[in-house]
């Protein structure tokens, strides 16, 4: 033991080297150099480069710089895999891996999401984008049905668009599937024309987010038909419907469970109407579309300097939940843009390209003021199937919108020809644009014949 002390005092240090010894052995060996970086000692020919005179921090664990600085001529917002240090400004670096870490949010135009968009997109500008959404709804083909009737002394008491909406699906399910069809659920997968305009289906392939964070493709279909029923048309005996995409093919059986609805009652209580009245675009060779439709709107609108948005039905818009009382124009804006977005994916020939921002961004910026005021309704359906009643609750009023541009005018005029927002099989969700030369009847009614979304008793008898 003295010697072996002996030996340690004559090799002064000894426990020191072994200790660096054990540490170098525990050491993980260097990531393997790669073919894309080449380090500022190589490209100086082997001198040590000097100081840099912007410090930043690198990535830990990257045994080489990579290169510091942009090519010629390149852009540092619209290349993909290009970001700036986690040490704040300084040149543009390249990660390895070229994409931006999962952590850190990513917009449109960051991290190349500008370039793929525009590659994804062609012509994604503000104008074509406008201009697509106009052709995949002129695509998408619409069919007006009215309906009017005398009512007896005793009329039923309650809401019309609920109402109606019952009889019709019980009378399109008892064309479909018999006189013995009851109200419990059909089987899973059915494609009858009423578990397509009554049930909620979901959609092959699903919803797809591409890289501009714009949803492609449907998780459920949208309704391809809305009832147009406010209570000045119900008391009065009239209302109206629309049908988009495949439910526009199916006019005539539609026609056919208006007839059969008339003659078999309404209601609990079974109240039969008379002189039932029923006019189509159909049936007078009429062909429209919901693009054509939409120009109509945008050309009586042409001209004012302010627009009136007059709710004929109540608007059902919610925001995390919540309905919304009083809307405004840049809601409603973004819920027509979805609906047509939602149409066209569906029933149009091509989908649209992404969401027109910047119209969106106008639509939310542009003055306007609540005229006569905003109120909450609410509205109670019955369910047969459930056997008890649901309560609907909307608000309905007026807008008044100034100086509004054209491309705000047009998806305002999409919202009052597709409808906005939620219930628009019970009648919710209609509204109307009127131009200041235009008498207005007041929120709940149908106004001037010449607004855009008014009913009118039909023409046409049947």
């Amino acid at each position: 033991m003295r010697a072996g002390r002996a030996g340690s005092a004559a090799r002064p240090g000894a426990s020191v080297r072994r200790r660096a010894e054990r540490c170098r052995a525990r050491r993980p060996a260097a990531p393997r150099p790669s073919s894309r970086a080449v380090s500022p000692i190589a490209r100086s020919g082997g001198k040590a480069p000097g100081p840099d005179p912007s410090p930043r921090r690198h990535r830990v664990g990257c045994a080489r710089w990579w290169p510091p600085q942009c090519p010629e001529g390149a852009s540092r917002s619209g290349d993909p895999g290009r970001r700036r240090p986690h040490g704040g400004p300084g040149p543009v670096q390249y990660p390895r891996s070229g994409r931006r870490s999962r952590g850190r949010a990513a917009g449109p135009a960051s991290c190349g999401g500008g370039r793929r968009m525009a590659q994804e997109h062609p012509g994604g500008g503000m104008a074509d984008r406008l201009a697509a959404y106009r052709r995949a709804l002129e695509s998408v083909p619409m069919v007006t049905i009215r309906a009017a009737w005398s009512w007896p002394v005793r009329a039923p008491r309650a809401a019309g668009g609920p109402l109606v909406r019952s009889a019709l699906g019980r009378e399109l399910r008892r064309l479909t599937h018999g006189d013995d069809a009851g109200p419990e659920p059909l089987p899973a997968g059915c494609s009858c024309p009423y578990c397509a305009m009554f049930e909620r289906r979901s959609v092959p392939g699903g919803a797809r987010r591409d890289s501009s964070g714009w949803v492609s493709g449907l998780d459920s279909a949208p309704a391809t038909w809305r009832m147009r029923c406010s209570r000045r048309d119900w008391d009065r005996g009239s209302f109206a419907i629309d049908l988009y995409g495949p439910s526009a093919e199916r006019w005539a059986l539609v026609v056919a469970a208006i007839e059969g609805m008339a003659r078999r009652g309404l209601g609990g209580d079974r109240v039969r109407p008379r002189s039932l009245k029923i006019a189509c675009d159909a049936m007078n060779g009429v062909p429209a579309s919901l693009g054509r439709r939409i120009e109509d709107c945008e050309e009586r609108l042409a001209g004012a300097d302010s627009v009136r948005l007059v709710c004929a039905t109540p608007l059902r818009l919610l925001r995390k939940g919540d309905l919304v009382i009083t809307p405004s124009p840049g809601l409603i804006a973004t819920s027509a843009a979805r609906r047509a977005a939602a149409l066209a994916a569906l029933a149009g020939a091509r989908p649209v390209p992404g969401p027109p921002t910047d119209v969106l961004n106008d639509a939310r910026e542009i003055p306007f003021g609540v005229a006569g005021g905003w109120r909450r309704v609410a509205v109670t359906r019955y369910s047969a199937r459930q056997g008890r009643r649901h309560p609907l609750e909307g608000c309905v009023g007026q807008l008044a919108i100034e100086c509004a541009p054209a491309d705000v005018l047009a998806l305002l005029a999409a919202g009052s020809v597709s409808g906005v927002g939620k219930g628009l099989t019970f009648g919710f969700g209609t509204y109307r644009l009127v131009a200041d030369d235009e008498p207005c009847a007041g929120p709940g009614t149908d106004g001037n014949r010449r607004s855009s979304g008014g009913t009118g008793p039909p023409n046409a008898t049947s």
